[in-house]
């Protein structure tokens, strides 16, 4: 939840600065349809599981092997992640998922 937008001067909040940069939950609705904003925020997206299947999966279409540490640790999301974006098993540090 983005606590900034509800706020009446968020400017004043603690790390209002860098909240669109560094986290990933507050700056997605922003940028979700800005590719090139996401881009450039690829390593907080990496950090989280969900973020990081979603934006594979709607973003790039296509694998991201920055986030797929992350990925890993949730079995839901190694699945889909699987199932929709590599359509098929695939192996990260020598072990295979499905």
């Amino acid at each position: 939840m983005n606590l900034y937008k509800f706020h009446s001067e968020p400017e004043s909040m603690n790390h209002y600065e860098f909240h669109y940069d560094n986290v990933v939950e507050l700056f997605w609705d922003k940028y979700e349809d800005d590719h090139v904003e996401l881009k450039k925020r690829e390593k907080a997206i990496a950090e989280d599981a969900y973020y990081a299947y979603r934006y594979a999966y709607a973003i790039l279409q296509d694998r991201f092997p920055l986030g797929e540490e992350a990925i890993v640790k949730f079995s839901r999301y190694t699945h889909l992640y699987a199932k929709e974006v590599i359509k098929g098993p695939w192996t990260i540090n020598g072990k295979t998922y499905k």
